[in-house]
């Protein structure tokens, strides 16, 4: 070799290097914000969301038994994999109107400490993603009749979508009294 050719391996180890430097930069993920998932789900006309770390599982309408001289929003006990779980119809609950029973009415599985509760709802859509930034205090005006069990909203592309306290719904007074 003369003196003026660079050194095969040198070179090769100097573009590995190099290669290394670009590519981590290129293929690093882009920064990103914080997010809060939730289960977006309908009950009557009003469009609302769950944080999903409340939502153990969504089922389709389980086998429920009816429990004498019970509110008539709780339509029962469901055994959800072994285990006693309590059935709201939440439209019930909230508007004193049952859920339309379809193919699209689902129960949300939520536990809140060592209670785990059924909703019924008219519909799920599914898990969603809001940017933390989004979050407010108010809510949709749609909202009003149960601002109660809300707090506040998130913003996506369409529409706040108000959020369900699932800390307030089952701790509220009115909640813990199933019996009629």
């Amino acid at each position: 070799m003369s003196a003026d050719m660079p050194d095969p391996l040198k070179l090769l180890l100097d573009i590995e290097k190099r290669s290394h430097q670009v590519g981590s930069e290129l293929f690093a993920p882009p920064a990103s914000k914080p997010e809060w998932r939730g289960i977006v789900f309908r009950v009557g006309e009003l469009t609302l969301a769950v944080s999903d770390a409340d939502v153990s599982e969504m089922l389709t309408i389980p086998d429920v038994t009816w429990v004498p001289g019970s509110q008539t929003w709780l339509l029962g006990i469901a055994n959800v994999r072994g285990e006693l779980v309590p059935v709201v119809d939440l439209r019930r609950f909230l508007f004193e109107e049952p859920v339309n029973e379809d193919k699209h009415t689902r129960v949300l599985i939520l536990h809140h400490r060592l209670v785990r509760t059924g909703l019924m709802v008219d519909e799920v859509w599914g898990m969603q993603r809001f940017l933390v930034e989004t979050h407010t205090d108010t809510i949709p005006e749609s909202t009003q009749p149960v601002r109660a069990y809300l707090n506040g909203s998130y913003a996506d592309e369409a529409q706040r979508i108000a959020v369900l306290s699932v800390h307030t719904l089952v701790e509220d007074e009115r909640f813990l009294r199933a019996a009629a």
